[in-house]
């Protein structure tokens, strides 16, 4: 039934007057050209505020074809690689964090050993000191006892000598008895 039909309707069809529905030409209608053109403006600022000049490129086949797939396509192909430039750079972000933090903990870890050093140093340097006043004053001490004992001697050289005076007197005054 329905064949029957369109045969029928073909068939009534003058074939010069048959329409044909071949695109020769497309218009973009004055919404789409402002759209097209507002799309063309942001894309150049983003590219001016990012420096980034792929987004400029966009921006002029945009401008020249009038076409949107293709930029479309760009656009997408371009969000790919800045996700995966944005994976790559939180990867990067996260080792220097990871880095910094067992810096960091070295660094306090350096630092509290060098105050432990430095207080070492500080109280050994003060013992140093105590050390050579103790020996200083030994010296002296020792020099002291070796100007008393030379004093002693001589003292006793001398008594010894008068002694021996003393002792020959008596005997010889013993001898005369």
């Amino acid at each position: 039934d329905a064949r029957d039909l369109f045969k029928k309707s073909f068939a009534s069809q003058d074939q010069s007057k048959a329409a044909f529905f071949l695109q020769e030409s497309a218009t973009m209608t004055a919404s789409q050209v402002r759209r097209q053109k507002s799309a063309v403006q942001e894309l150049r600022d983003a590219a001016r505020a990012t420096a980034d000049s792929r987004l400029s490129k966009i921006a002029a086949r945009l401008a020249a074809t009038g076409h949107f797939d293709e930029v479309i396509e760009a656009i997408d192909s371009m969000l790919e690689l800045l996700k995966r430039e944005e994976t790559k750079d939180l990867e990067t972000k996260e080792t220097c964090e990871s880095d910094r933090a067992a810096d960091t903990r070295d660094a306090a870890k350096t630092s509290r050993t060098i105050d432990e050093l430095t207080d070492k140093i500080t109280r050994l340097t003060a013992e140093i000191a105590d050390l050579a006043k103790e020996i200083e004053e030994k010296e002296a001490s020792v020099a002291q006892i070796k100007t008393d004992l030379g004093e002693a001697k001589e003292m006793r050289d001398k008594e010894h000598g008068e002694y021996l005076v003393a002792k020959k007197d008596d005997e010889d005054a013993a001898e005369v008895v």
